[in-house]
Order: structure tokens, then sequence, then C-alpha cells
């Protein structure tokens, strides 16, 4: 996940072919935009989508809906190690963020953010709220729910969303 326990660092991360981990903790490195910089964890075979409006047709699948700030994080925990380009060609049928979709495509992984873009003022927050689990998750997505849900401080629906 991690190369000597310190995230990668890359303005544009691109996974290497010859790597075969399956998700790692990626630092965006500071901007223009976002002075800070933040986190993000990647992975090739957990298929994520961004969606920007609540009322989207998802699949009847086993699924884990997450409230982000501007949005909504979904995971799609019955498939594994999917055709990344399929993938993003399904969101965007569904009505998925198509920047989401193009950046994915051209980093040819999914990702969600982990860490504030931006200052937070107190030590009490949320980068995204659990709404909804349907079905159950398969097995290969244990570890990464539990960091991501971790990270995110998913399950604390008071702490405000940054």
């Amino acid at each position: 996940m991690e190369s000597d326990g310190v995230p990668i660092q890359e303005k544009f991360y691109t996974w290497p072919k010859s790597d075969t981990s399956y998700m790692k903790v990626i630092r965006k490195l500071p901007n223009e935009r976002y002075p800070k910089g933040f986190h993000l964890i990647g992975s090739r075979y957990h298929p994520i989508g961004d969606f920007d409006e609540p009322g989207v047709l998802l699949p009847a699948e086993s699924l884990r809906i997450y409230k982000t700030m501007h949005g909504y994080r979904v995971f799609f925990t019955d498939r594994y190690n999917v055709d990344i380009g399929s993938m993003f060609d399904e969101l965007d049928a569904l009505g998925g963020d198509p920047l989401y979709s193009k950046y994915g495509r051209r980093r040819g992984y999914f990702a969600c953010r982990i860490e504030p873009k931006a200052e937070v003022y107190g030590d009490r927050y949320a980068i995204a709220h659990l709404l909804e689990q349907t079905g159950k998750p398969l097995p290969e997505w244990n570890n990464f729910i539990k960091m991501h849900d971790q990270a995110c401080n998913a399950t604390d629906l008071d702490a405000p969303l940054v």
C-alpha cells in the first residue's frame, strides 16, 4: 500500500504495469488550487463511482453509498478487478461525474479523497458519511473499506463534512 510507510507523492500518479499492489495511499502534491495538497486512496481493483446527484439509478447489487461534501461516493462491493475502461463507461452511463471518469481513465485506477483539500478548523470532521450498505461486500473489499472508513471518519454522522 505504501512505500516504506510513506505515501507515494506525485503530481499525477500513474500505476506502473509491473506493480501488483491492489491499493495505495497517494499524496496529491500542493498546487495553486490546493496549497496544502491532500491524500487519497487509489485502487486498480476496487470500483468506485463519484456522483453529483443522489437520484442516479444504481444497479441492484452490493453497494456502499457515502455522502461527500459535494456529492456521493459509491463502492461497487460485489465487483473486484474489473476492466477499468468498461467500468468508467458504465459510470458515465449511470450519470457519474465526468471529471472523475476522465481522470480515472487517464491515471488507470479508481480513487477517493481521504483528507481535506483545505484547512480545517477543529479536529472533528468527516470526508464522507456512510449512508447505506446494500448486500454483502466481497471479502476483497474488507481492508479497503476498513481503511477508507477509518481515514474518512465515515461512521461519525455528526461530524461535519469537509
